[in-house]
């Protein structure tokens, strides 16, 4: 069994094989035109902030990524906010703002 799923809203493709009796999925997405709208985000936005500076946007996180840091997505808000900070450290091409965040 062999087959792929492309989703043009996150740009992700997701292939199906199997060994065997064992189904393999590999999910590919291509991250480039995610960091130059955060690129554009850095040099345009107020600080991240939104018009009220009620909301800040501090990036955007790639689909592909929540498999390498699947605690962004925990319940617990301690464990995501230290996942998200951990992925930005790392992936500063995706942050929509300059500066730190708490």
């Amino acid at each position: 069994m062999n087959g792929y799923l492309n989703d043009e809203i996150v740009g992700a493709t997701s292939f199906l094989r199997s060994e065997g009796y064992t189904p393999i999925i590999t999910t590919m997405q291509d991250t480039d035109p995610v960091a130059v709208e955060c690129k554009k985000d850095r040099l345009d936005n107020n600080a991240g902030f939104s018009t009220e500076r009620l909301l800040r946007k501090v990036g955007s996180i790639p689909i592909i990524y929540l498999v390498k840091y699947p605690d962004i997505l925990s319940s617990d808000k301690q464990t995501a906010r230290k996942a998200v900070k951990k992925f930005f450290e790392k992936h500063p091409e995706f942050r929509c703002s300059k500066g730190g965040f708490r």
